[in-house]
C-alpha cells in the first residue's frame, strides 16, 4: 500500500499501518487496537472472524483469525487480498478522485509470519445517514413523497452514480445497503460504502459509451433494490437520467438491464446501521 498525502506510517503495539494526520478522534488507536474481537463500543455486527462497531464518532471494521474455519481469510491475507485491506485501498482512491465515501482514517494489521492475524479499518462515522434501503422503505410508503419528490430523488441518485462511473470507479456490489443517504432540505447527499470489490480504471468524462460499459454491472445490481420501491415507469426515469438521454434512445438498454436485474434478490429486511 502506498503512502498518500495526509497519512503517515505508524507502528503501534504490534500493529503496522497508515493513519490520517492529524488524528481526528478523542479516542486513540492505542485504546482501540486491544479491543479487536471484543465487545466494546456500539456493536453493529459481531461474527466469528469479524466485527463492526461505532465508537466516539468512528466507524470500526475489525477482522481477527480464529481456528481452522478462518482458512479462507488466512489465504486471502497471505495473498494481500484481505477484505479490509482492499476496502482501505479503494476508499483512498475514491477519496482522491472526489467520489463520495466515508473518510478513511486508519488501517492497521498485526501479522503472524506473513499473514495479517488482526486487522482494523477506521473511517469517520457518517452521522445522520441511513442506508438507501432503509430510507426508501420509509419514504415510498408516502404517496405524496413519490409524486412530489420521487423523481428528484432518482435524478440525484442517477447523477451521483454516473459521476462515480465517469471518474473510473465500478463498485461491483452497488446494492441498497452499500449506499448511504442523508436528506438535506430538498436535496440528498449520498455516500458509497463497502467498496472492497471496486475496480478503478481511466476516467471517462464525456465518454458515454465507455460509461455504459463500465457501469452496467452496478446499474443492474442497483435496479434490483429500486425494483422493490419504484414502479417500472420510475425505474425507467432513473435509467434515462443516468444515461442522460431520452426514452427512445434508452429503451433497448433499459429492457436488457431490467431483465438482468431479476437475477438478484430483493433487499432483505433493511438495517439502518452502516455496514
Amino acid at each position: 500500500m502506498g503512502l498518500m498525502k495526509g497519512y503517515r506510517k505508524v507502528h503501534i503495539l504490534d500493529f503496522h499501518g497508515f493513519v490520517k494526520e492529524p488524528w481526528p478522534a478523542s479516542i486513540s488507536l492505542q485504546e482501540l487496537l486491544p479491543e479487536i474481537g471484543r465487545a466494546a463500543g456500539t456493536i453493529i455486527k459481531m461474527r466469528a472472524n469479524r466485527a463492526i462497531k461505532i465508537r466516539e464518532g468512528l466507524h470500526l471494521k475489525e477482522e481477527f483469525l480464529r481456528g481452522w474455519q478462518s482458512w479462507p481469510l488466512w489465504l486471502k491475507g497471505l495473498l494481500g487480498r484481505g477484505r479490509l485491506r482492499r476496502q482501505w485501498r479503494a476508499s483512498l482512491i475514491a477519496q482522491e478522485r472526489g467520489i463520495p465515501t466515508p473518510e478513511p482514517l486508519a488501517y492497521l494489521e498485526s501479522k503472524q509470519g506473513l499473514v495479517p492475524f488482526k486487522s482494523l479499518l477506521v473511517t469517520r462515522y457518517a452521522g445522520g445517514f441511513s442506508t438507501l434501503t432503509h430510507y426508501l422503505q420509509g419514504k415510498t410508503r408516502d404517496e405524496a413523497w413519490i409524486s412530489q419528490q420521487g423523481r428528484a430523488f432518482l435524478r440525484g441518485l442517477a447523477d451521483i452514480v454516473r459521476g462515480m462511473h465517469k471518474k473510473g470507479m465500478v463498485h461491483h456490489d452497488l446494492k441498497g445497503s452499500n449506499i448511504l443517504v442523508k436528506e438535506e432540505g430538498e436535496a440528498w447527499e449520498f455516500l458509497f460504502t463497502d467498496s472492497k470489490a471496486s475496480r478503478f480504471g481511466d476516467r471517462n468524462e464525456g465518454k458515454v459509451e465507455a460509461q455504459k460499459r463500465t457501469g452496467e454491472r452496478d446499474i443492474v445490481r442497483l435496479l434490483a433494490t429500486l425494483r422493490t420501491f419504484f414502479p417500472a415507469s420510475e425505474r425507467g426515469f432513473f435509467l434515462e437520467s443516468y444515461l442522460s438521454c431520452g426514452p427512445q434512445e434508452a429503451r433497448p438498454l433499459i429492457s436488457r438491464w431490467e431483465a438482468e436485474s431479476l437475477r438478484f434478490p430483493s433487499p432483505r429486511q433493511p438495517n439502518d446501521e452502516q455496514k
